[in-house]
């Protein structure tokens, strides 16, 4: 299973990445004045989901080993389904157990033990939400039911609430290999409804209880994304 895992992730490691920015920032590693700078040249280079990042020249290809190589930071790599693009995106901000991670355009993602709380420049983000039900039972890997509110604008900028019923469920192990993270890790299943939607989103926990690798729904337009953890 972990070999089928390592084998989709290849197909998504060839990204757009400018190899002369990214040989500045190699020779920023060693230098700790450099470092904020580091941050700042290697977001300039991530191409972001819309494809648009004029920095990265479409002829120059890069795998997961060099854009690791390229930052210290935590990392991971993001597949929008609805928008059939992906994009690495590094960690920025730490706030507590809350992580945010970003494209060059600043597109970000929130996550708690890589469980998703929020998203913003992604189109219909979601705002918050209130997943602690849910989070206890994935990440300590039982079976259970919670429900999950998850709040969005709508055209007239007020926020409106999806509630959901969830049942989670926990299957066999499964192998997990991507980036600089090799674990072994059990399937998390959460089945969650509503009145008005319905879908399901699949986790790997690591015996830590992190999440490395999911699909996970975001929002009624964007639909669900594919999240694999490079670096923690």
């Amino acid at each position: 299973m972990g070999t089928r895992v390592a084998m989709k992730l290849t197909s998504l490691l060839k990204l757009p990445i400018c190899v002369v920015a990214m040989g500045l920032v190699l020779a920023g590693c060693g230098n700790d004045t450099g470092s904020a700078d580091m941050k700042k040249v290697f977001l300039s280079t991530l191409p972001d989901f819309s494809g648009k990042n004029k920095k990265a020249p479409p002829s120059v290809q890069t795998n997961v080993g060099t854009v690791l190589k390229s930052t210290p930071k935590p990392l991971a790599l993001v597949e929008l389904g609805e928008h059939k693009s992906a994009a690495f995106v590094v960690e920025i901000e730490r706030n507590g157990p809350y992580r945010t991670f970003a494209t060059a355009q600043r597109q970000s993602i929130v996550m708690r033990q890589g469980v998703v709380t929020a998203t913003r420049g992604l189109g219909n983000d979601l705002m918050s939400s209130s997943v602690s039900g849910s989070l206890n039972l994935i990440t300590q890997r039982r079976a259970g039911a919670a429900q999950r509110v998850m709040r969005y604008l709508d055209g007239e900028n007020i926020t409106r609430e999806l509630v959901f019923d969830c049942k989670v469920s926990v299957g066999g192990s499964e192998g997990y290999s991507a980036g600089e993270i090799h674990a072994q890790t059990r399937i998390v299943t959460e089945a969650c409804t509503s009145p008005v939607r319905s879908f399901t989103n699949r986790y790997l926990v690591s015996n830590a209880g992190m999440v490395l690798s999911s699909t996970q729904w975001l929002s009624p337009i964007g639909g669900s994304a594919q999240i694999s953890i490079l670096r923690n």
